[in-house]
């Protein structure tokens, strides 16, 4: 699956109110580098926001391509959500392993807009 088509299936919908900041969290797993990855996702949305069905089809999407490495995985993520959504923050949060033949891996990265700054609101992300 390209580029294109990988994140047509993230099928933004509108933001039923721009003018109000909030956090949607949406997380799920697929099976890549050799295992299982779990990813989460949040998000402030600008103008666009994903159903929890089209998050997980895209999922399901990235499962089709063989990924060099958890980190190259973990930005491609963040770069597809980027984006197709826009959001005025986001950050992607993937683990893989745990187990005891196999080391913790988590991965975190984030991006928002220029200028956009809700601190008072970010500082409640431990309790979502």
């Amino acid at each position: 699956m390209d580029l294109w088509q990988r994140r047509a299936v993230l099928n933004p919908a509108p933001n039923p109110d721009r003018n109000i900041d909030f956090v949607s969290s949406l997380s799920g797993r697929l099976a890549a580098l050799g295992g299982s990855v779990d990813v989460a996702l949040r998000y402030v949305p600008d103008a666009q926001t994903v159903s929890p069905a089209a998050f997980a089809a895209y999922l399901r999407a990235l499962e089709a391509s063989d990924w060099p490495s958890h980190e190259n995985l973990a930005t491609t993520i963040l770069q597809d959500i980027s984006n197709e959504l826009v959001p005025r923050w986001v950050q992607i949060v993937t683990r893989r392993g745990g187990a005891d033949d196999v080391p913790d891996h988590k991965i975190l990265v984030e991006d928002r807009q220029p200028q956009w700054n809700n601190a008072a609101l970010l500082a409640h992300l431990h309790s979502i």
